[in-house]
């Protein structure tokens, strides 16, 4: 039995101790380019083979770990509202922690040379179990739409296809604390249609409380700006970029208030126009190549309107209606060549293919609410319904 007892012992030395050395990990640092100052709650995403393994948000000194990590390749995605996104990448990971150099992200907020800012809200603020984006206190948020500052805000990554994740998990989208009825794609058209100057607070909760119809998924609620002050008062944005294609948004907020009532409305629009253009080659036996050219364009408007009445029964309990609209329109045109033949001689063969579409999406909707309570107690009884949906 002498024997037998050690062979095992050691096939089970021989075996844990490989799984055990396999073990690596990334630590590192988020810092402000200009100052050097740690960047708190700024979002790292973790990749491997281009496919995303996790995410997490930077501590008070804006340090970052991501352990028990396998050998292999990764990189990292860097974004804070306010600063370039950044790719870090690739990364060798091995049997040690790797340890990287600060990071030092570069601020999109220009200089306002002879302003004096006296008292201003922190950018992000934490309270109970949200976390609050102040966008409206945000010099670099301005001239974006809605859709850039969420996906830019900590903890939230988007896919292509503009579906949003908070901390890893599914996201609904609420507007006033009243749930959007898109996703995916139409969401992502409603929301870059909406301008940035509209919003006051982003808040993201991870683990909403009660008070939302959840389900399981993170809340991101958007909050729009509506002045306090009585009479009639209103906001108008206008901008435009420049690229190889021109873009440009406008928008019209007017609001109301006479005692206990708030009538509000208003009507934002964005034009956009974006291409893709893809080159790829392929090489034979003898040299014979194809060659392969796409092209592709495609051309924006989006508006939105919405018009708002809410009554105030009481300082802690009121009621409202919200008719509110989107309206996209899209034009697409693809250009794709293909040449055929050996290299240095004549063309062979090749094809031109020219496509082209037209979508136009109507989304109108109605939400009725009431609610009573305070900020921290409230409850809230809503009803919405979307009308219809034209393509």
């Amino acid at each position: 039995m002498l024997p037998l007892y050690r062979l095992t012992l050691f096939v089970t030395l021989f075996t844990s101790l490989p799984a055990h050395a396999q073990q690596g990990g990334i630590n590192g640092k988020v810092t402000d380019k200009n100052t050097s100052l740690p960047l708190k709650q700024a979002s790292i995403t973790i990749f491997k083979n281009g496919k995303q393994l996790n995410n997490q948000l930077t501590g008070e000194q804006g340090g970052f770990t991501f352990k028990a990590l396998e050998a292999g390749q990764y990189s990292l995605g860097i974004s804070f509202m306010g600063y370039r996104d950044t790719l870090v990448g690739p990364l060798t990971v091995g049997d040690k922690v790797l340890e990287l150099p600060a990071v030092a992200l570069i601020s999109t907020a220009k200089d306002l040379k002879g302003v004096t800012v006296a008292t201003m809200q922190p950018a992000i603020t934490m309270s109970g179990d949200k976390m609050i984006v102040n966008v409206a206190q945000s010099a670099a948020a301005t001239g974006s739409n809605a859709f850039d500052v969420v996906s830019k805000s900590p903890g939230v990554m988007a896919d292509q296809d503009g579906n949003l994740k908070l901390n890893g998990k599914s996201v609904t989208i609420y507007i006033d604390r009243r749930p959007s009825q898109l996703s995916g794609e139409d969401l992502k058209t409603q929301l870059s249609g909406m301008p940035s100057s509209n919003i006051d607070k982003v808040e993201l909760m991870s683990n909403p409380s009660t008070r939302y119809d959840a389900q399981g998924a993170a809340i991101i609620n958007i909050k729009l700006m509506k002045p306090k002050d009585m009479g009639l008062n209103g906001t108008t944005t206008l901008g435009a970029t420049q690229g190889r294609y021109t873009r440009g948004n406008a928008g019209l907020t007017l609001n109301y208030r006479k005692k206990k009532t708030n009538v509000y409305g208003g009507y934002d629009h964005q034009y956009t126009q974006q291409f893709v253009e893809v080159t790829s080659k392929r090489f034979f036996e003898d040299d014979y190549r194809i060659n392969d050219v796409d092209y592709a364009k495609e051309k924006r408007n989006t508006g939105n309107a919405r018009i708002g009445l809410d009554y105030d029964i009481s300082k802690s309990t009121s009621l409202g209606v919200l008719v509110k609209g989107s309206l996209s329109g899209r034009h697409k045109t693809s250009d794709n060549s293909t040449k055929l033949g050996f290299a240095g001689q004549p063309t062979d063969s090749g094809t031109l293919q020219h496509a082209y579409g037209d979508q136009d999406i109507l989304n109108p909707s109605v939400n009725v609410f009431f609610k009573t309570g305070n900020e921290k107690k409230e409850e809230r009884v809503y009803y919405e319904r979307r009308l219809f949906q034209l393509r």
